[in-house]
């Protein structure tokens, strides 16, 4: 599969357990991998966002063209 970095985030700080987010990450990754064809993608992206509180936070987001989840696994 074809894997694509768009890491446009300038904040890198999270108020988070390390060992889980790290946890969740390589699960996403994992996953993406497992279940995309050789021929599909994957793309990961980080962006800066707003709370609603004003402070900072900064989005993952990571993206496959695999097989997907139904509701019903969800």
């Amino acid at each position: 599969a074809q894997v694509a970095l768009d890491l446009t985030a300038r904040h890198h700080v999270a108020v988070a357990d390390a060992g889980r987010l790290q946890q969740v990450l390589l699960h996403l990754l994992r996953n993406a991998v497992k279940f995309t064809p050789n021929a599909g993608s994957i793309s990961i992206h980080t962006t800066d966002s707003n709370m609603p509180d004003g402070n900072q936070a900064v989005t993952i987001s990571v993206r496959d063209t695999g097989v997907g989840m139904t509701p019903k696994t969800m």
